[in-house]
């Protein structure tokens, strides 16, 4: 039971991190269609958020795979 209420802590954890990172993707894209450069204040700022959260998930996933997946 305890190990079943992990994996779908660790999971809903994931696919929370990856909502953002898609949300930043999508708003980029928009600035970036509407003439933003990549340099800006607001793209870069958008890509540090972003960072984050690709941060968590390259070093959680892996482990996600190894407890749960295999």
């Amino acid at each position: 039971m305890k190990r079943m209420i992990g994996k779908l802590i660790m999971a809903y954890r994931l696919e929370y991190h990856w909502w953002f990172i898609m949300r930043y993707r999508k708003r980029m894209r928009k600035l970036y269609d509407n003439g933003e450069s990549l340099s800006s204040p607001r793209m870069l700022r958008l890509n540090s958020k972003s960072g984050n959260h690709h941060v968590f998930v390259m070093k959680n996933e892996k482990l996600f795979e190894e407890l749960y997946l295999s």
